[in-house]
């Protein structure tokens, strides 16, 4: 309840931080990334079931609804906005970092919660993702606008994407980008924070790899859809990296 008071109603986005003890919070942060404002739909949505007080997933919605109303003409979101303004501060659309959860939770959401709308924004989004940002077998940032490349990364955020594809039985997609994802993890021993696809080196400043899950999760999907023992292998791989 007490986190309900980042939220101001259905015409202002929910801020970055909010004062447990109530009242404002002092310098607070007034950007917000589209997955900050647009993944909070899986947690409101089952307290409000568990609690039987409508009111979280309706905040929760009420966020959802707005940053899909910030959509640009190509159906693609930009990657951070200005919470007072609702103007975006970063016009750059992409699956990895600061949006990647947003297509998550979309299908998830509806999967877990039900109803159409959470389905029909995912339906919009994720081909707007396929005709603008795939190339090949690897998803660019572009400008939401414009469609025109802004960075050719793959970021290890976007590892979840093959995973999501199985799941709504995108197979032959998400098998090819995974496939790509893992040449790369086998070639490096991790995926970096950013790859560059252009020049196929890592990206300056984002050699590390925090032991971020989404590449595991995808592996994990694509065994269990498809029962092959390429991706048991595949996990193997990244065990006895890790190890």
């Amino acid at each position: 309840r007490r986190l309900l008071g980042a939220f101001d109603g259905c015409d202002r986005f929910p801020r970055a931080f909010v004062n447990l003890r109530g009242g404002a919070v002092r310098n607070g942060r007034q950007e917000q990334c589209t997955a900050g404002v647009g993944t909070l739909l899986l947690e409101l949505g089952v307290l409000s079931r568990l609690t039987g007080e409508p009111r979280f997933e309706a905040a929760a919605l009420c966020a959802l609804r707005l940053l899909w109303s910030k959509r640009s003409a190509l159906n693609l979101l930009g990657n951070t906005l200005d919470v007072a303004s609702g103007r975006w501060r970063n016009p750059t659309a992409g699956i990895g970092a600061g949006i990647d959860s947003f297509y998550e939770y979309m299908l998830k959401a509806h999967m877990l919660l039900g109803g159409d709308e959470y389905l029909a924004v995912f339906h919009d989004a994720y081909h707007a993702a396929l005709k603008q940002l795939k190339h090949g077998s690897w998803y660019v940032d572009v400008h939401m606008s414009t469609g025109q490349v802004t960075w050719p990364l793959f970021n290890s955020l976007q590892g979840f994407w093959p995973g999501l594809q199985m799941m709504i039985g995108e197979f032959e997609l998400g098998i090819d980008t995974l496939r790509a994802h893992h040449a790369l993890w086998k070639r490096l021993g991790f995926h970096p924070e950013g790859f560059n696809l252009a020049s196929m080196t890592v990206q300056p400043g984002q050699k590390g790899y925090p032991l971020r899950p989404e590449h595991v999760e995808s592996l994990f999907w694509a065994h269990r859809t498809t029962g092959g023992d390429e991706w048991l292998h595949a996990g193997a791989d990244v065990l006895h990296s890790l190890e």
